[in-house]
This record gives structure tokens, sequence and C-alpha cells, in this order.
């Protein structure tokens, strides 16, 4: 044929919810309020769209991106605090953005600037569309039943409060997340997982006492610990700090 095509560009005022370039760095992350929703694109591999949200105090910071099309590569989100610390992560494709979206929610420990960085999920696979998004960043001031990053050692573990739900995130492969729980007496002390969705990698859980033994462990992959949940009970020999 003859390569010919129609082109037609139209513009209008709206000046709200669109992602403006170029914000591919922290540095130029474009603001953006809580609960209103953002259409952005990841124009190539290489590109990454920071936005920055503004909180007044501690709470939680939830991220949801929704997507209308099919993308092999997928898309790939990560959410920081102003030390840059990762918080939380999340990453989709094919269907798993397209049909109910995805959502991470983080704990945010003080008032102050927040990242939520969105880029695509492979380094190498072109996007078949624009590689268009849709992103929501919400906060609220809650502050219990949320973890809160940096938990990721012994010094720095969250503690926990026995039958309280904590709703986590292992944001990276290298990633670990620590908590502590104070025991007044000897007791038999029950970890319980709970997860919404099939992860290959799984999960690892381990009960350690203030003497850094091992007391027990399992762990978890694709619909083990979803359809059922896991769990496990050890013994702890007396009153102090478990792990």
């Amino acid at each position: 044929g003859n390569g010919a095509y129609s082109l037609t560009l139209t513009s209008n005022t709206q000046t709200t919810g669109i992602e403006y370039e170029p914000n591919d760095s922290g540095a130029s992350a474009q603001s953006i309020s809580s609960g209103t929703a953002i259409l952005g694109n990841v124009a190539s591999v290489s590109d990454v769209d920071w936005y920055k949200i503004e909180l007044n105090e501690a709470g939680t910071l939830t991220a949801r991106m929704d997507v209308d099309a099919l993308e092999s590569p997928g898309w790939v989100l990560a959410i920081y605090d102003s030390s840059n610390n990762l918080l939380g992560s999340l990453n989709c494709s094919w269907t798993d953005c397209r049909d109910d979206g995805v959502a991470v929610s983080v704990g945010a420990s003080s008032a102050g600037t927040y990242y939520v960085g969105v880029a695509s999920a492979s380094s190498y696979s072109s996007f078949d569309g624009n590689g268009a998004y849709t992103l929501t960043v919400t906060a609220s001031s809650e502050t219990t039943g949320i973890e809160f990053e940096p938990n990721n050692d012994l010094a720095s573990a969250q503690s926990l409060t026995p039958g309280v739900a904590m709703s986590g995130s292992v944001a990276s492969v290298t990633d670990s997340d620590w908590y502590s729980i104070e025991l007044t007496e000897a007791a038999t002390l029950t970890a319980q997982m709970a997860v919404d969705t099939l992860e290959s990698y799984g999960w690892d859980v381990r009960i350690y006492d203030a003497s850094d033994n091992l007391l027990g462990s399992f762990n978890c992959s694709w619909s083990d610990c979803r359809d059922n949940g896991a769990s496990l009970s050890v013994g702890a020999s007396a009153a102090g700090t478990y792990y």
C-alpha cells in the first residue's frame, strides 16, 4: 500500500487528572492529591513516571492501579518515603491489572512527602499499546493494623498486639519484615498468614526467641496461603520478646 493514514489532534482546557512529563525522577515528581485519579502512560521500557503526595500526619497510604488493555510487559508500582525507603510495591500484567485493578497499602510513619513510581515491569519488551494506566493514591489517618517500614531487622522490628491482624507487603525479594511481641509468661505462640493473591515465590515465616533460637517456620506459595491460610504454633518457654 502507500502507508496512508488520517491523523487528528484535539485539545481541551482540562488540566487535572492527567500526567505531565517530564516526571522521570523524584526531583521532577508530579504533585497529586489524595483520592484524585491520574491518567498516565509509560512511554517506553525506560520511562518511569514519578508522583508525590504530601501527608499532614502519619497514616495509611494506598496506591491503586487500573488499566484498560492487556499488556504482556505489565507495570510495576513502588512507594517510597522521603528517605528513599521502599515501603511497598506491586506488579501486574495481562488480566491482573485490567479486570479488577490492583492496590497496595503501606504505613506512612510520619507527616511528609511520599513518592510513587510507575514503570514497565519489563526492561526489554515494549507495550503493545501505549502503556496507559489510571493511578489513584489515597491517604487516611489509620495507623493500626498496617506495617511500617523500615522493619528489616530485629533492631527495627515492629511491635505486634496479640490477636490483632497486621497488613504488610514484602516489597522485593530482598525485603524482610520483622515483628516483635511481648509475652508476660510462658505460652503457646501461633502465627497465621492469609493472602489474597497467587504468588509463585511464596512467603516464608519464622519465629525466634530473644536469644535468636529458631522456634519454628513455614512457607507457602500459590494457593497454599490463599485458600485456607497457613499457620504455625510453637512453645514460648518464658516471658520475654519473641520475633
